[in-house]
């Protein structure tokens, strides 16, 4: 496949899972609730802050709670994947 091409699909594909992970639960996160020696439940969240509360914490990707942080992870992360992915 053209390179390109390869650049551009993976740029907008990724693009459109950072959108709508603003608004539909499709990121993977560790959620526990605010209280010492949490234990940790695989789920998925979304990136709305709205939505994040002060009695729960989140480590989106199961690593960071840093916002910024999971954004640019969301938004590599995919792009890497599928320009690796594609031929």
């Amino acid at each position: 496949m053209n390179f390109g091409k390869k650049v551009s699909i993976s740029a907008l594909t990724s693009l459109a899972y950072f959108f709508s992970s603003m608004f539909i639960d499709i990121v993977p996160c560790q959620t526990a609730p605010n209280v010492p020696n949490p234990t940790f439940v695989w789920t998925t969240c979304s990136f709305d802050p709205a939505s994040i509360t002060s009695s729960a914490k989140n480590l989106f990707f199961g690593y960071t709670g840093d916002m910024r942080l999971a954004y640019f992870s969301s938004l590599i992360g995919v792009f890497l994947l599928l320009f690796l992915i594609l031929t």
